[in-house]
């Protein structure tokens, strides 16, 4: 089927007041004069996917509230193919009717990408932005740990971790006397990695095999370990190996303690360690040339909030029953 021409003759979208994206040039978006503060209650500052909701009427109940982009009137929209529909449909979700302009956020607006280096500075001062938030999480996390690790505390931990590396730092800057012992962390050896690190910070430091774990669990008066993410149901995922020190210590009666920042809690619900999907278990190159999984060696293991006593994040200390409500907060 020969592809419709652009524009069509007759677009749902089209009204005299609003601009269109199409190829070619672009023109200023509109924008309606601001009017008072809206409520944030209201529903109807929230953005509608169907034309004529919520987008070209004042509330009733928000007599200040006012449309961020002109909208099409209220029942002129018919599905059109994506062909025939504007920018933010066609590159945004898929719906039933074209998306209101102002749903886009406003450093995403398709004038922005007429602008190579525009774009350039726009995710260049995101990763900035994100980078100096990762550091005021960890600072945070660190704070809150601070009154859980004693004088004279034995600590075990896993593989390498920024996180409980910063945490630990903190600790020895609040001239707090603890050693360490940090497993090996097959098959990359992390763990002398976080050795060397560790002793950097003149931490007594003593690196155990992986498969010493039990036998040194006696010695230790607590766990504290990092994740690659963070789960629905409060379990984590992190380096091989994780879930049975998490097993060990249950058994044996010590706290174990997570550490990780929000940005890593992920929406999935895992039950076991095949629930975990191939992707986050096995590298790039491995999934690539499609051999047989069951003779590879999965790099992260899924650890139940049923073995974790608590996580310290950026939003507080947490028990893992507490991480799906913080997941709502984050995604709804």
């Amino acid at each position: 089927m020969s592809p419709r021409p652009w524009p069509p003759s007759a677009p749902c979208w089209a009204s005299s007041s609003r601009t269109e994206v199409g190829p070619g040039p672009l023109p200023a978006a509109p924008r309606v004069s601001p009017g008072p503060a809206p409520d944030p209650a209201c529903p109807q500052e929230r953005p509608s996917r169907a034309c004529g909701t919520a987008c070209g009427t004042p509330s009733t109940r928000c007599p200040g509230w006012t449309p961020r982009w002109p909208c099409p009137p209220a029942g002129s929209c018919s599905c059109a193919s994506s062909a025939s529909r504007p920018w933010s449909t066609r590159y945004g979700p898929p719906c039933s009717a074209p998306l209101c302009r102002r749903t886009l956020p406003p450093h995403w607006h398709p004038s922005v990408f007429q602008d190579y280096s525009k774009c350039k500075e726009i995710m260049i001062e995101r990763g900035e932005i994100f980078l100096r938030k990762v550091s005021l999480s960890r600072n945070k996390i660190a704070k809150l740990c601070h009154p859980f690790i004693r004088d004279g505390a034995r600590i075990l931990t896993h593989a390498y971790s920024r996180v409980v590396l910063r945490v630990l730092e903190a600790a020895v800057e609040a001239k707090k006397r603890f050693s360490v012992y940090v497993t090996e962390s097959q098959p990359d050896q992390a763990g002398q990695k976080m050795a060397k690190a560790l002793r950097k910070l003149n931490i007594p430091v003593t690196v155990i095999l992986d498969a010493a774990v039990g036998y040194i669990m006696e010695k230790v008066d607590l766990v504290l370990v990092g994740a690659e993410g963070v789960v629905e149901s409060g379990g984590i995922i992190n380096k091989i190996g994780t879930n049975q020190i998490a097993v060990c210590a249950k058994a044996q009666n010590k706290p174990f303690y997570v550490v990780a920042e929000s940005f890593k809690f992920v929406r999935l619900f895992p039950l076991n360690q095949q629930d975990v999907p191939d992707r986050f278990k096995y590298k790039a190159d491995t999934l690539k040339t499609g051999q047989n999984l069951t003779e590879e060696h999965p790099w992260i293991d899924y650890t139940s909030p049923s073995l974790i006593t608590l996580l310290f994040t950026d939003l507080g200390v947490l028990t893992p029953s507490a991480v799906s409500d913080e997941l709502i907060k984050l995604y709804l």
